[in-house]
């Protein structure tokens, strides 16, 4: 099943690509203002059957919209499920936001545990979730968001329990290696106190932009 995400960047045309059977397929479409028309272009898909297109209107957003079907298993033994518009998603999702952010908010900020939650959900209708599974354990989450001419990697949030045991560093190196299969860069953004800043370093992560709270993240595509 597709899910219609809404993103920051116009282009020019839709596109569609499966880089092969066992990679994600992705189609990009382009909503035109008028609301009687939806144009798909350019679907470069083998198994177009198994695609489908949701139309999605939203005036007050922009108008592109891409829909990512899943994140291949990490073998030997991580999943990730994708993280649906329910209660109890929405909930553990914003429970391993909290326990893996709370060492790099509250020492500055308090936690306002009803800010907290309204920016979560907001973040929740924004973009994909996934969460990271491994055999019966829920380890945390991950948003892996394709755009126009990046990938938005982000909410990357382990469980204190399943943190420093390499698990981040797989993690990542295999959402990266998928961005590299679309050839797309990935960026992505963080708290420019937290450590979690060279982990990204170490996979080849530059910063490109930094606000007063942020550090902005790009790594381009490894050939």
């Amino acid at each position: 099943m597709s899910v219609i995400i809404p993103h920051l960047v116009i282009p020019s045309e839709a596109q569609a690509e499966t880089p092969g059977s066992a990679s994600p397929k992705i189609i990009w479409c382009y909503l035109i203002e008028n609301d009687e028309l939806f144009l798909l272009c350019r679907i470069k898909a083998r198994a177009l059957s198994c695609l489908h297109v949701t139309r999605y209107v939203a005036p007050s957003l922009p108008q592109v919209y891409s829909a990512y079907m899943h994140i291949p298993d990490l073998k030997p033994d991580i999943a990730f499920p994708k993280l649906e518009t329910l209660p109890s998603d929405i909930d553990f999702a914003f429970e391993a936001k909290r326990a893996a952010m709370w060492p790099h908010i509250v020492p500055r900020w308090g936690w306002d545990e009803s800010f907290q939650r309204d920016l979560h959900v907001r973040r929740f209708s924004e973009k994909p979730f996934f969460e990271i599974r491994k055999g019966s354990s829920r380890l945390g989450t991950l948003s892996f968001q394709v755009i126009a001419d990046h990938v938005r990697f982000g909410e990357f949030y382990l469980f204190p329990n399943f943190q420093r045991q390499g698990i981040g560093s797989c993690v990542l190196s295999h959402c990266l290696s998928i961005s590299d299969q679309l050839k797309l860069p990935v960026r992505l953004e963080y708290l420019h106190w937290n450590p979690v800043g060279s982990l990204y370093r170490r996979h080849g992560f530059e910063e490109i932009g930094r606000t007063d709270i942020h550090c902005i993240l790009e790594r381009p595509i490894s050939e």
